[in-house]
């Protein structure tokens, strides 16, 4: 898995407040999947979703320029042994 970037804030139309990471998976048949993640707060509950395909990172690339969505650094590491 790589992910291609994580971002906090009004990420998304319809992700006022939440946590967004793009990522692409390598599927059974050969061929790379991008998906994004969404995590937000709802009550006391974490509700969490996976969206694939992807919306195109550009929308969120936007917010981040508009300053209303921040990209989290990442770190440079692999989850595999």
């Amino acid at each position: 898995m790589a992910v291609l970037g994580a971002f906090i804030g009004n990420c998304l139309q319809d992700v006022i407040s939440g946590v967004v990471w793009y990522d692409s998976l390598l599927s059974d048949d050969g061929k790379w999947a991008t998906g994004l993640a969404v995590v937000r707060i709802v009550a006391d509950t974490v509700a969490a979703e996976l969206r694939r395909p992807a919306p195109s990172p550009s929308v969120t690339l936007q917010r981040v320029l508009a300053g209303v969505c921040r990209e989290i650094p990442g770190i440079d590491q692999s989850s595999e042994p």
